[in-house]
């Protein structure tokens, strides 16, 4: 909302001086309203909220008169001022643009003076505009050609893909005039025929100058039946240049608040609320060597970056998203004011479902979505949770309330409970967010209920996981007002091109459609085979209902997204980490044995030799073997089963190292000959092997 701007009144002991270019600041403060525009609103019945950039041409009267009725020039710093605060809002996404057309009823000796096309508020782009706005004259005042050329430079402007919101402002001291010398009601109906024809979608302002009331009060009739408004001024000078600017902006404006402030000695403090798009800081002081500070929330001072115009006795300062609390603003020495103007984020609402129209019977399943004009989510502040929700009024007069649910999807919310349209009417919605108790966003959208046909679906069942690998049967029901419809009585096309189904991928990677036929089973019930889903995931599920109704009329039907989750079952999951060990297992021993045979060829010599001895009953024992360790690099011990099948293997030149192991074992995981269960044997070293058998090295 705007408020209105209220009386400019200095404090005591302010300079004349400073009024006058205090006044023309407005110029700058509300001027920025003209970038929010009026598109943040949403009439009641729209489904989506449109917000777009602006192109704005300022169409200049440099007729001979103007050398009399502005002999400064002041219209060009006016447009200058302009410029600085439409700049202050220029985004990747809010890409604004600003042309000038210079007219008269002749063109400048240097053509390229005429029109300065229009041209990004980028800052490199800024002072190229600056430096080629200037005074002319340019003969009698030609509106007609002028609103020809606007309408050129709109076109040639134009963008694929883009939405654009042209706006044209006239700034003239006079009436129309050219050598044609038509009657007054003759250059006004050419000026008129030509808007209709050709402008319906600009936003139209004059803003006229007459110093004696000479053409005002007889061309105003005129001029109100053409533009969106117009302004009369009795001079062009600052103060008043300012009040016709600052009342276009407001018109153009919903979202920002302006006030006003004299500063005085020990500070002014400003609270800014959180989820504020812009704030900005328009001071104007008493001489130039006023100087002015600025402290954020945290006490930290505003580095000049965000400083966007400096003139002698002005300054104004920019903060985007600025932090919420605070702010202090002190002169250092002299005096000085400030206007604050504070912009609310607009936030871009669209209801997707339901639609505009909505089958009786069928149950609301809310969505809506809500990002910020450049199609970013909205930042949320810790401090100030953002809460989003739904009101719904009956046409009986009953309310229900839906909160939202966050989807994966960027900015789109669902709402947690489903509710019924079982009474015909107009139903209001009201999308709410809020930044604590703080309404950042509200809009209301009108929808019809009326008896239509509609489908519901049967089967899958939503709330269980879909099979992997398995045919999915999609089914579905027609209805009306939730009675079971037969197709051949409602429309007049065969009941087997009626209904359609689409499968896809939530990373649409996957996607089939599909036409479903009508069964025997139950009346109005349409089913069809998808097919087998090969990749496990999240799919959305959508069917249509398109036909010729037998009344006369083209109809069709859209069912919400319908999210089914595609797994594999017990079974499938337990075989194939079944097969992912067996895998891993087989690599393993692979692994093993080259590393064993590296390891094998490596080692160095062995000598010595072992003696394997039998113990007998007598205490005695007796040798049965010997086996000889010189000139080997290693050796593997492998006794009959009566010997209980161990292997030995010994390694190391001066002595021998013992790794006991059970054959299996042995060739399933050879490096347990490296790095198992090792023993230093050396002269005389003992052992017992399984069964009663001794192994003494000697």
């Amino acid at each position: 909302m705007v408020s209105k701007i209220k009386d400019f009144k200095v404090g005591k002991g302010i300079k004349p001086k400073l009024r006058v270019l205090g006044t023309l600041s407005i110029i700058i403060l509300v001027t920025f309203s003209i970038i929010s525009s009026a598109l943040t609103q949403i009439p009641v019945s729209r489904i989506e909220n449109p917000i777009k950039p602006i192109d704005v041409l300022v169409l200049i009267d440099q007729s001979g008169s103007m050398k009399f009725t502005d002999p400064k020039g002041e219209r060009i710093q006016a447009v200058k001022f302009f410029i600085d605060y439409l700049k202050g809002d220029y985004s990747k996404s809010m890409n604004h643009r600003i042309g000038v057309v210079n007219f008269g009823d002749r063109t400048p000796e240097n053509p390229e003076d005429e029109i300065i096309p229009l041209t990004y508020l980028e800052p490199q782009n800024v002072q190229q505009i600056f430096s080629r706005l200037k005074v002319m004259n340019l003969g009698d005042t030609n509106f007609i050609n002028a609103l020809k050329k606007a309408k050129k430079q709109f076109e040639e402007a134009k963008e694929k893909g883009q939405s654009r919101q042209p706006v044209v402002v006239i700034f003239t001291d006079g009436e129309p005039d050219d050598k044609r010398h038509l009657s007054k009601d003759e250059y006004f109906r050419e000026i008129e025929q030509f808007v209709k024809n050709n402008l319906k979608d600009w936003l139209l302002y004059v803003i006229a100058i007459d110093i004696s009331d000479q053409y005002w009060p007889k061309d105003k009739k005129y001029w109100d039946e053409i533009a969106q408004k117009t302004f009369k001024i009795s001079k062009a000078d600052e103060v008043n240049l300012s009040k016709p600017f600052a009342q276009i902006t407001t018109d153009l404006l919903n979202s920002t608040k302006i006030v006003w402030n004299l500063i005085p000695p020990e500070g002014l403090s400003v609270e800014v609320e959180p989820y504020i798009e812009n704030v900005f800081f328009s001071f104007y002081k008493e001489n130039p060597n006023v100087s002015i500070s600025i402290t954020d929330p945290n006490g930290n001072k505003v580095d000049e970056k965000y400083r966007s115009h400096k003139g002698e006795l002005t300054e104004v300062y920019s903060i985007n998203e600025p932090a919420p609390g605070k702010y202090t603003i002190k002169i250092e020495k002299g005096r000085g004011k400030v206007e604050v103007g504070k912009s609310v984020i607009p936030v871009r609402v669209m209801l997707i479902r339901p639609k505009e129209e909505h089958p009786q019977g069928e149950p609301f399943y809310v969505r809506a979505s809500f990002l910020k004009r450049d199609g970013t989510q909205i930042k949320e502040n810790p401090n100030y949770p953002l809460y989003l929700g739904c009101t719904i009024l009956t046409p009986d007069g009953k309310s229900n309330y839906v909160d939202f649910l966050e989807t994966s999807e960027r900015g789109i919310y669902e709402g947690k409970k489903v509710l019924p349209s079982d009474i015909a009417g107009k139903y209001t919605f009201q999308l709410i967010m809020k930044g604590g108790d703080i309404v950042v966003s509200e809009n209301r959208f009108l929808i019809t209920v009326k008896p239509m046909p509609y489908l519901q679906l049967i089967s899958p069942k939503i709330d269980n996981n879909l099979p992997l690998r398995k045919d999915i049967i999609v089914s579905v029901q027609l209805l009306m007002n939730k009675i079971p419809l037969d197709p051949t009585q409602e429309f007049s096309n065969p009941p087997n091109s009626l209904v359609w189904a689409t499968l896809k991928s939530e990373e649409d990677t996957f996607s089939i459609s599909r036409r479903l036929e009508l069964t025997n089973k139950t009346k109005g019930t349409f089913s069809v085979d998808m097919g087998r889903v090969k990749r496990e995931g999240r799919y959305t599920l959508q069917f249509y209902l398109s036909g010729n109704r037998k009344a006369g009329t083209v109809y069709r039907y859209d069912s919400r997204e319908i999210l089914l989750t595609v797994k594999k079952t017990r079974i499938e999951i337990l075989i194939f980490y079944a097969i992912i060990a067996i895998i891993i297992f087989i690599a393993i021993i692979v692994i093993q044995w080259i590393v064993f045979l590296i390891w094998r060829i490596t080692r160095k010599q062995l000598r010595g030799q072992i003696n394997i001895y039998r113990e007998e009953t007598n205490g005695r024992r007796s040798q049965i073997n010997n086996i000889l360790l010189s000139g080997k690099k290693y050796y593997v011990f492998k006794p009959d089963k009566s010997y209980s099948n161990l292997i030995c293997i010994f390694g190391g030149n001066r002595g021998a190292l013992l790794v006991e192991a059970n054959s299996f074992i042995y060739y399933l995981f050879p490096i347990i000959l490296m790095v198992g269960n090792k023993r230093l044997l050396t002269s005389g070293t003992e052992f017992k092997l399984r069964g009663n058998f001794y192994v003494k090295f000697i």
